[in-house]
């Protein structure tokens, strides 16, 4: 999948379509992206050395889900004690790879990245999927210092990673009113009932997260000088001929649109358009709110696609 990368929005890091026309290519080229490229085509010593700061981080990214799990006893004992021998054997391989015959990085079809250490094979892949962007940014975070991983700066991803942390949130219950999920931005979920609260926060950060990324997103089409028609604006699964894993967001009545990961946008439509007041006040660089009655099926689809 080729990326394209150009100096645009106040140096953050882009890939937009021009035009409808032609094939559609991803809008940010993230330092993990750029990493993996440049690292899987280098030398063994530095694809062992790719290894072994992504398995250290997915090891430990698993032992935080056990620690978490363990808070909650409803959840399912085989989990945990498949979750723990996945960790084992994670640590075998990561012990076993300075001796391992090669070494090999491998960017799959659908985006995620698969190591090859000998006769071994492990897929990237976060504990949760709302966890991946976060993931994939503390490996580069490691490994970026001393090497230019993206030569234009910061990313859309980079962007959000970093006001995230910045923020915090926290749940409103009430007797006398329904369950919410409020974030320091002005992003809050409002859901119909108590149940499941942990899967609920989970589609919240997952949401608002999507909703960041399109602010960012949006944010670079003003100031590349592009067309942002409010009454075209959709999000929408990728087309055929597409990226992999990608949605389509579009934002003119020409077709413009420009691809990122907003899988739980494009199931939430009515999410989006009640959105677009919170996103033109954010461009404007004000403070907004928006509350967001979310669609208890998002709860569930989150704990599915984790």
């Amino acid at each position: 999948m080729p990326f394209v990368r150009a100096a645009l929005c106040g140096g953050l890091c882009w890939s937009l379509l021009a035009a409808a026309a032609g094939p559609p290519e991803p809008i940010a080229q993230t330092r993990f992206d750029a990493l993996v490229s440049a690292v899987a085509t280098e030398a063994p010593a530095a694809r062992r050395g790719f290894a072994e700061a992504a398995l250290a981080q997915l090891i430990e990214s698993y032992a935080a889900e056990l620690r978490q799990s363990n808070e909650a006893p409803a959840r399912a004992g085989g989990w945990r004690r498949g979750t723990a021998t996945f960790m084992t054997r994670l640590q075998a391989i990561r012990q076993a790879l300075p001796a391992a015959a090669s070494v090999e990085i491998v960017r799959e079809a659908h985006g995620t990245v698969r190591l090859i250490i000998g006769d071994e094979q492990v897929m990237l892949s976060a504990p949760r999927a709302s966890a991946q962007r976060s993931f994939e940014a503390r490996i580069a975070d490691q490994l970026c210092t001393g090497r230019d991983c993206a030569a234009d700066g910061a990313t859309v991803d980079e962007v959000v990673v970093a006001r995230e942390q910045r923020m915090s949130g926290e749940w409103a219950l009430a007797d006398s009113a329904p369950p919410m999920y409020s974030q320091e931005d002005g992003l809050h979920c409002v859901f119909e009932n108590m149940q499941h609260l942990r899967l609920k926060q989970a589609a919240c950060e997952a949401v608002t997260r999507e909703l960041r990324l399109l602010e960012e997103s949006l944010r670079a089409v003003l100031q590349h000088g592009g067309p942002l028609d409010w009454s075209a604006l959709k999000v929408e699964p990728g087309r055929v001929g597409g990226s992999a894993g990608r949605t389509r967001v579009s934002y003119a009545a020409s077709g413009r649109y420009f691809e990122l990961d907003l899988p739980h946008l494009a199931a939430a439509p009515s999410v989006v358009q009640g959105a677009i007041p919170w996103l033109q006040t954010r461009l404007r660089g004000q403070r907004a709110t928006y509350v967001i009655t979310t669609p208890e099926r998002l709860a569930y689809r989150v704990s599915d696609i984790d």
